[in-house]
């Protein structure tokens, strides 16, 4: 289940294995919005390569353990 709120996503988990979509760590990197940003202070810019590498690497995931 994710924490700190699913985003308006249903079924969002923190990380979901081969569905960034419904991952919260990644959906929270990849937005400006103060109340959900990752991290919430100190950036004003989306690391496009570092969402890029974390999507990919979700996308891969086979499953958790």
């Amino acid at each position: 289940k994710a924490q700190n709120g699913d985003l308006g996503v249903a079924g969002a988990k923190v990380l979901a294995p081969g569905d960034p979509g419904r991952s919260t760590l990644l959906l929270r990197m990849n937005t400006l919005d103060p109340a959900a940003r990752m991290p919430s202070i100190g950036t004003r810019a989306i690391d496009t390569a570092g969402v890029a590498l974390v999507r990919a690497w979700i996308a891969g995931l086979k499953g958790c353990q």
